[in-house]
């Protein structure tokens, strides 16, 4: 298929896309197409792989490889380089309903598994797939198909996003009459309020969406199902009732207000979004680890967590090299090894609990509520969950004002916080265990062991710090070249070095902090925890947005210290009153007997 020499004979050539003096002017889409001999030899670069990954569309080493529609590339590819747009057209939509879509706004994981990317550029796939759509809009060969023959039945599609459109046009044609309903005054859901105009020009949906009602489909506007139109009205007017009416969590609906919210430059939006909506997806992988990890320290095992949670960060830390340093992907694939990682460390933590543990596994009489537990887990997790809530929300006031420093600095800020996700996981492991530790000997009425453990952990930490420290601030540039690279890598590298540099400093003071919000938690005493981690998260955030303006990043790593420096100045003298009034003494050679903390 195509040319078998094409791949050497020509270069990669995209369109041109309008002068941006001219692109401010309005708001539509400025990708121009090649003329259809370029755009034949830009097709003739397939080398039509024996094993064609573009066309794939699975998962390797835990991440999508190819198109997700398998879409038959190399054979629409061999079509175009011939000029026989009329059997490419037929060829691309036998899997793929709406060509004109997704050649504007797919990712393209037809060009990152391309077998050119080997020793030179992919084949432009998507530009090839937007060439063969629009020549069948232009030429007539895309006209009203509706089925000669009805089968009787009515179906009621909620929502007209892509997946409602692609729903009703295909049960449409098999002779079903649908009617869509949309909440909304206009019809296409994500793809005319999530995609901006410049990617995808509103007159394309238009287009399509006048095709479908030609063909017999029905819209109906401004219907909340619920509000609007009662869900009882549908059961009973309706043969069946398909719910497309969301893509995907709250959060990945709410992604562009909450990037807009903090700021983030234009220029990375696109990419920036598509990150927060993986990461969003994979928060119940997270959800899930948590709670089998919580159980299993409960019944004493700490190092079994350890064990998966050391993996995963491995495993991430292994994937982002091959993938992103190796291989190019791209930052985007970040989220995707973060996610798969995670997904690791809780179906590890599944299976080991369902084979070794089975007395945590409920049964199927123990799916239900209990009054009686449900106000003791409330109270210690309504103050757990309001301290996990304080971090993120600082965070994402600190990111805001890197946002506003600049591109280079994002991606200098972001590598380096990647960095410091590796450093801080074994920080936060030795807290954890020490958590364990005290709370067991604790239940144990063995106190006189809770200081002796929590200066092992201590020390621990310490050590562990020194470790990670002086490797981090030896190896720091080599170590954020992992994590960047393309044009202006060796300006952020730079960037990130030195903001790095004093980060690897200041590893001891979360190391102190990390210990002692173990020992308060094995403690019981998580209004404690609650208080040093609103003093750091709180003083954190205002001293950034203090000093970033004024001097950089590096003004973010003041402010770190800034914070953590008063959360050890409230938490280390009342770890000293908390010792001196629980009478927690260090051990003697018959023990001691005390009173059980508070």
């Amino acid at each position: 298929m195509g040319k078998p020499t094409g791949f050497m004979e020509y270069q990669r050539k995209t369109g041109n896309t309008v002068a941006p003096l001219e692109r401010i002017k309005n708001f539509k889409e400025f990708h121009l197409q090649l003329p259809k001999k370029e755009q034949q030899m830009q097709a003739a670069r397939c080398m039509a792989c024996g094993v064609p990954f573009c066309q794939a569309g699975t998962m390797i080493a835990g991440m999508a490889s190819g198109c997700p529609l398998q879409n038959l590339v190399p054979e629409w590819n061999d079509l175009v380089y011939l000029g026989n747009y009329e059997q490419a057209y037929r060829r691309l939509t036998k899997t793929n309903c709406f060509p004109e879509f997704t050649s504007r706004v797919c990712p393209a994981l037809c060009e990152a598994a391309c077998t050119c990317n080997v020793n030179g550029d992919p084949v432009c796939t998507k530009e090839n797939e937007r060439a063969i759509i629009e020549n069948a809009w232009a030429t007539g060969l895309i006209t009203p198909q509706p089925p000669k023959v009805r089968t009787g039945k009515r179906v009621a599609v909620v929502g007209s996003g892509p997946s409602g459109l692609a729903a009703a046009m295909q049960l449409n044609r098999r002779g079903h009459s649908v009617t869509v309903f949309e909440r909304r005054d206009r019809v296409g859901g994500l793809l005319r309020y999530g995609i901006p105009n410049m990617k995808l020009d509103k007159s394309v949906i238009d287009r399509r969406v006048d095709l479908m009602k030609a063909e017999g489909i029905e819209f109906v506007t401004n219907a909340d199902i619920g509000k609007d139109v009662k869900a009882d009205k549908l059961l009973k007017e309706f043969d069946r009732v398909l719910l497309c009416c969301g893509a995907a969590a709250a959060g990945c609906l709410l992604t562009p207000w909450i990037l807009r919210a903090l700021a983030v430059p234009d220029a990375i939006f696109g990419i920036t979004a598509i990150y927060l909506r993986i990461t969003f997806l994979g928060a119940p992988f997270t959800f899930f680890y948590n709670a089998l990890a919580a159980g299993l320290k409960s019944v004493g095992d700490s190092k079994t967590p350890l064990k998966f949670l050391a993996f995963s960060a491995v495993l991430n830390a292994v994937l982002d090299f091959v993938l992103i340093g190796g291989l190019g992907f791209g930052i985007v694939c970040s989220a995707v090894t973060t996610v798969a990682a995670e997904a690791a460390s809780a179906v590890m933590a599944a299976v080991y609990m369902a084979c070794r543990v089975p007395e945590l596994c409920p049964e199927r009489g123990q799916w239900r509520i209990r009054r009686a537990l449900l106000g003791p887990i409330l109270r210690y997790g309504s103050v757990t969950a309001l301290q996990q809530a304080v971090q993120p929300i600082c965070k994402v006031l600190i990111q805001g004002q890197v946002n506003a420093l600049g591109v280079g600095s994002i991606a200098a800020f972001n590598a380096v916080t990647r960095v410091d996700d590796f450093a801080f996981t074994p920080e936060q492991s030795i807290a954890t265990a020490i958590t364990t530790y005290i709370a067991q000997n604790r239940g144990a009425r063995q106190p006189e062991r809770i200081r002796r453990g929590f200066a092992v952990g201590l020390r621990l930490e310490l050590g562990y710090w020194l470790l990670v420290g002086c490797v981090t601030l030896t190896l720091r540039r080599p170590i954020l070249s992992l994590f960047v690279a393309g044009e202006g890598a060796d300006e952020v590298i730079a960037l990130g070095s030195r903001y790095l540099g004093y980060m690897a400093l200041l590893y001891a003071l979360p190391a102190l902090t990390n210990s002692l919000q173990g020992f308060y938690r094995g403690m019981g005493k998580m209004t404690t925890t609650l208080i040093g981690t609103c003093l750091q998260a709180g003083l954190r955030a205002t001293a950034a947005a203090v000093l970033a303006p004024r001097v950089g990043l590096t003004g973010i790593a003041f402010a770190c210290a800034f914070g953590w420096c008063v959360m050890l100045a409230f938490e280390v003298p009342y770890y000293f009153w908390t010792c001196k009034k629980q009478n927690l003494k260090k051990a003697s050679p018959m023990g001691e007997a005390v009173r059980e903390a508070d």
